[in-house]
């Protein structure tokens, strides 16, 4: 799969304000950088409509941009420059395997994103790991809704899910998954399954966890709502509050 980095010139103070405006636009993952903020676009998407509208939007919310194909990188190599653990005291820790193991903590989670984007460090994948600590999971069948390196459903099934169904579109994400599934020996309740919201095996979950952004939510909410059963609770994740109205207008209560 074939990536674009675009770079925003954001204005002093301006990052939360031009991510704010960015989630509209199907970008997979941004970071920050100094002066800037970038942006990561499967290059299908990345079509002449797209960088007409951010033109428009030259100087209101970001400086200037410019985009740069990217080579097909080991995120595992860039993540191991850069990641330091998540600790979410006293409930659970994220570390990589160059990590020493986190004390004192309900549930420690080992992650490798090798070639997939998803490493546990992201804000919303914080604030869904603080909502789950709130859930009971006992006993309870898991949706995992584009689940990157399934960070979501490895942290459920360690909490006592029977069974937790990960669906993930990108290939390296399955394979991410897959062998992160062994590291923290979920790998008979895990389950994952390559594709879209159109393979999604069952028809009864008792919650649906999704961090993944607004536009795929609002797409793809109606089909997913057919998928749980009559009194399941949901976990979201990446969108803003102003938000709220199009995904409950989107078919899901």
């Amino acid at each position: 799969m074939a990536w674009i980095r675009v770079l925003f010139t954001i204005p002093e103070g301006g990052h939360d304000i031009a991510l704010a405006m960015l989630s509209e636009y199907p970008f997979s993952a941004y970071a920050e950088e100094d002066g800037g903020l970038a942006g990561y676009i499967e290059e299908k998407d990345w079509t002449i409509a797209l960088r007409e509208a951010l033109l428009v939007q030259n100087g209101e919310y970001w400086k200037d941009f410019s985009d740069h194909q990217m080579p097909d990188v080991n995120w595992n190599k860039q993540w191991e420059t850069n990641f330091e653990p998540v600790i979410i005291p006293p409930f659970c820790g994220i570390r990589a395997l160059f990590h020493p193991e986190i004390q004192n903590v309900q549930y420690e989670i080992v992650i490798q994103p090798e070639m997939a984007f998803g490493t546990g460090h992201h804000a919303t994948t914080q604030l869904m790991i603080e909502g789950m600590s709130t859930m009971d999971f006992v006993g309870k069948k898991v949706l995992d809704f584009g689940s990157g390196t399934a960070v979501l459903a490895i942290l459920a099934a360690r909490m006592g899910a029977h069974t937790a169904d990960v669906i993930e579109i990108e290939g390296p994400g399955c394979e991410s998954s897959r062998l992160n599934l062994e590291r923290n020996h979920v790998e008979g309740t895990v389950h994952v399954i390559e594709g879209d919201v159109t393979l999604i095996p069952r028809k009864d979950y008792d919650i649906l966890l999704a961090n993944i952004n607004r536009n795929v939510l609002i797409h793809d909410l109606p089909t997913l709502d057919t998928h749980l059963g009559e009194s399941a609770k949901i976990g979201l994740s990446g969108f803003l509050d102003r938000d709220i109205a199009d995904l409950t207008k989107s078919g899901t209560t």
